[in-house]
């Protein structure tokens, strides 16, 4: 008898654990593709990779751009970037002209066709427009 309680008692917090698992957030990375804009902040995520070119003539492959019109950066002089998308991890890595990287992930809690929300890692939310 104590075997049998035993194991309802294991079986009963078994299905507790499994059924408090919050299902994870998994956005449409087709929705995510456009130029998005939160303040100054413009991010843009293509489709495709393009070849970007560096200081020394070698290139390397790119899928974005990110720029900051406040400081009178147009998105034609846009600085590049390589993003990629992991179930709701997000990760852009900035790639500098003289061929340094700063990466940065960001999970995406809210995806929709008109507005994305980003959480870094130091907890702080920011919510860009698509436009």
């Amino acid at each position: 008898m104590k075997r049998f309680k035993f194991l309802v008692v294991i079986g009963f917090a078994a299905l507790l654990t499994v059924s408090c698992v919050k299902p994870k957030f998994t956005p449409d990375q087709e929705l995510l593709y456009g130029t998005w804009v939160s303040g100054d902040t413009h991010y843009r995520f293509d489709r495709s990779y393009r070849l970007y070119e560096l200081f020394d003539s070698s290139e390397v492959r790119v899928n974005g751009a990110y720029w900051n019109p406040a400081d009178d950066v147009s998105e034609e002089e846009a600085q590049a970037i390589l993003w990629s998308l992991d179930e709701a991890d997000l990760t852009i890595v900035k790639q500098m002209y003289m061929g340094g990287k700063v990466p940065n992930t960001y999970t995406v809690t809210a995806l929709t066709n008109t507005t994305m929300t980003l959480k870094d890692n130091y907890n702080t939310t920011k919510t860009y427009t698509k436009i």
